[in-house]
């Protein structure tokens, strides 16, 4: 079976239940995919490639990195470039989710540091997600280090051009989460240059729109760069905005939900009143899903309908709030659904329960401990809202 066919097999609802026809095919071709590496190996690059595609479904990327490890081939250990490959999907996976801790990360960068004249492009893909998780703990002087050994412009031939440019994507990122706003803007646009050259244009365009996502936002948190230039910015990812407004705002598609919060994210740090007014037409259509950026995007239209409906906006900002503390989610998320209830609490709601997580986050996430203690702050003493975003949410975690 190919890979998109097992992909199709698993996204089926009632793939999980016992006793029905998928879920005899599925034991099957899990019997076949131990007893043939081959076979399991293709299944896995089915699954690099949903990560590559930019439009991840969390719950179907879930059962497909859950049935790989059930019938991971077991008769004999993996080949390393294998093994790394395999524990790579694994983390990107942890990774969408705001994991931090991973008991084989360890063993990840051995790997790595053994393969690297073997497969510099696999190492380059498993120490890019390594930089992720550095990132999601809040570590972004570690999270540079992990891409110390891509950063050099000699590199670029062992790393390829897209590998490249992902590497320049992530510099501009760490560059933005420490505040270096213009550093992260030279590194995006070199990035853009690479993605553009790329050879295979749909490749091309799934690399440069999450590129130029986070290229707007630092645009849009830096005061040195004006209206216009913001708003084209955020055009180049969402299309025409008038357009774009009404569309995202009823939609509760996968490939769209990072634009969507992007274009909330604009609406609300760089407010222009008719495209709010826009935003706020469609009400009657809004809906949510589960998963990131969800509880973001349900705060950002709290706070844009504030104004007008104090009440409603505070349910919208505590559907945010369950949205971020599902079990499932990692520390980040569960903090950034920490300042939607901090928020809420500023509107008139209650939060007794507010330290039980607030310490928890502190012990998972040492080195945000500032950054929480300004939430606990808030809970006292409540200010504007996007102050609050600000000290506690660098970048993209807001």
């Amino acid at each position: 079976m190919e890979g998109r066919d097992w992909a199709a097999l698993l996204a089926q609802t009632d793939a999980a239940q016992p006793s029905n026809l998928l879920a005899t095919l599925l034991q099957r071709l899990g019997e076949a995919a131990r007893a043939d590496e081959t076979l399991w190996r293709r299944y896995l690059d089915q699954v690099m490639g949903h990560f590559d595609s930019r439009a991840l479904d969390l719950s179907i990327l879930g059962r497909q990195v859950e049935w790989l490890q059930r019938w991971v081939p077991g008769q004999q250990a993996l080949p390393p470039s294998l093994r790394l490959l395999w524990l790579t999907a694994q983390l990107a996976r942890a990774n969408h989710m705001g994991q931090t801790e991973q008991p084989w990360l360890k063993e990840m960068t051995a790997l790595a540091s053994h393969l690297m004249d073997e497969d510099a492009r696999l190492v380059c893909r498993a120490e890019l997600n390594l930089a992720v998780t550095a990132t999601n703990r809040y570590d972004f002087e570690q999270a540079g280090a992990f891409l110390r050994r891509w950063n050099p412009s000699e590199t670029r031939v062992a790393a390829g051009l897209r590998y490249w440019g992902q590497v320049r994507s992530s510099l501009g990122q760490h560059a933005a989460f420490r505040g270096d706003l213009a550093a992260a803007a030279g590194f995006f646009d070199e990035a853009l240059e690479s993605f553009f050259r790329l050879s295979d244009p749909e490749q091309g365009r799934r690399e440069t729109r999450q590129t130029l996502t986070y290229r707007a936002i630092v645009l849009m948190d830096d005061p040195a760069h004006d209206a216009k230039t913001v708003r084209e910015a955020v055009a180049a990812v969402t299309g025409s905005l008038p357009e774009a407004i009404v569309r995202l705002a009823r939609s509760t598609a996968n490939v769209d939900k990072y634009a969507h919060h992007l274009l909330l994210r604009w609406l609300i740090h760089r407010p222009e009143a008719a495209a709010a007014r826009t935003y706020l037409a469609g009400r009657g259509h809004w809906d949510h899903d589960e998963g990131h950026p969800w509880p973001l995007i349900q705060l950002y239209r709290g706070l844009l309908l504030h104004p007008q409906d104090p009440q409603s906006a505070r349910r919208l900002v505590l559907v945010g709030f369950t949205l971020a503390v599902a079990p499932d989610n990692g520390p980040v998320v569960q903090l950034i659904g920490a300042c939607c209830r901090a928020i809420a609490v500023g509107w008139g709601e209650t939060w007794p329960k507010s330290e039980t997580l607030l310490s928890t986050l502190e012990q998972i996430l040492p080195l945000a401990a500032p950054r929480i203690a300004k939430v606990r702050a808030y809970l006292v003493q409540p200010g504007n809202p996007l102050t609050l975003l600000r000290d506690v949410l660098p970048f993209n975690f807001r």
